[in-house]
């Protein structure tokens, strides 16, 4: 098989499990729920992160 400019690959998925534009839909929702709040964004962020990493 030849390589060439014309090569074409199909059937490509994409490893991660979110994409892009999922993360910045979540990140928009977390500064969201934080001006509700009316908490300091660094301080709100604390929260996810003290859950993801099983910090108490």
């Amino acid at each position: 098989m030849k390589i060439t400019e014309n090569t074409r690959v199909s059937g490509v998925r994409r490893v991660g499990r979110y994409t892009p534009r999922a993360f910045l839909a979540g990140f928009l929702t977390v500064i969201a729920a934080a001006r509700v709040q009316r908490a300091p964004l660094d301080a709100f962020l604390d929260i996810p992160e003290k859950a993801v990493n099983g910090a108490g």
